[in-house]
């Protein structure tokens, strides 16, 4: 969805609606198609676009891995003549101090050091047809991130490229000012979600599981979202009964994950069969996540997790 460049957006930390305008969809291809004024691209403005939605919606899969897929399968983006695909969770990318530096960390990894080197000077003559990918300015604080980073991400350095950073909504990517576009990932629409259904599950279980969200259950409003969609189905077909809530699927997924820290893995079928010493653990993990949210705070670092 696109709230355009001069929209005003409810700026409350996770909590991201459009005031007074109406959504447009808009397709991957066209993020990129901002009209800039003549004057400012002489002045070598960097044309800055924000994706944001709530974990789960398709973020990294859309701009960091099938963008830059279909740009160098010729596809889309063919105007640029450079796509870099970047994560912020890289430390290394957190520190960068120079064009190269930063360059060099593309999530593809095919490119020496000199080419490299040759691209940051091609960026000094032909900004333009250089795109750069950030995905996942929520999952650091920027604050402690290299000052050259911060320019890159304010249109202050590497100018007169196309930027595109992804976000969850949150008071640190509102801090930088408005962006030239603004564009929200909504996740699965309804026939979307029968496709998806139809094309991970059997027959017998996809129409279960579509009919229940015909009927409104507890699940279908979750169903829109990708990474609750698939959680769902992972569930259904590991328990090979269809769960009634989110409770029922994050309950299935924990005692999977502790079955695997076993070696031999170990399967427990309910709670009652978990050792006490893994009880112990997640209870721990509970604490801390409950100490957490009351803070609000959703991302942590090595070093947080480390204290704890």
């Amino acid at each position: 969805a696109d709230y355009g460049s001069s929209c005003d957006l409810e700026r409350t930390e996770h909590v991201f609606r459009e005031a007074g305008r109406t959504m447009e969809t808009l397709a991957v291809r066209d993020v990129f198609n901002v009209r800039i004024p003549e004057r400012l691209q002489k002045m070598k403005r960097s044309t800055r676009v924000v994706a944001l939605a709530s974990g789960g919606c398709g973020k990294t899969t859309i701009f960091l891995k099938h963008g830059p897929n279909e740009w160098a399968n010729g596809r889309m983006w063919q105007q640029f003549t450079f796509v870099f695909a970047l994560e912020f969770r890289n430390t290394k990318v957190q520190q960068a101090q120079n064009e190269v530096q930063l360059l060099g960390l593309d999530e593809n990894g095919v490119m020496t050091g000199k080419q490299v080197q040759a691209v940051a000077k091609y960026i000094q003559q032909y900004p333009r047809e250089v795109c750069v990918i950030l995905d996942g300015m929520d999952e650091v604080n920027l604050a402690r991130c290299s000052s050259f980073l911060s320019r890159v991400i304010r249109g202050q350095a590497m100018k007169g490229i196309h930027l595109l950073v992804t976000s969850r909504p949150s008071r640190q990517v509102f801090s930088l000012g408005k962006f030239d576009r603004s564009i929200e990932v909504v996740g699965f629409h309804e026939e979307e979600i029968r496709m998806y259904v139809e094309k991970v599950l059997p027959e017998d279980k996809s129409q279960e599981l579509l009919q229940a969200i015909q009927k409104d259950s507890p699940l279908a409003s979750m169903m829109a979202t990708p990474f609750y969609a698939a959680a769902i189905c992972e569930t259904y077909l590991a328990d090979g009964i269809l769960p009634e809530c989110m409770t029922d699927v994050f309950s299935s997924m924990m005692l999977r994950a502790i079955s695997r820290s076993y070696s031999p893995p170990c399967y427990f079928a309910d709670w009652a069969k978990v050792p006490e010493k893994s009880k112990q653990q997640i209870c721990e993990i509970g604490c801390f996540a409950m100490q957490a949210l009351l803070h609000r705070q959703y991302i942590f670092d090595e070093a947080e997790l480390d204290k704890n």
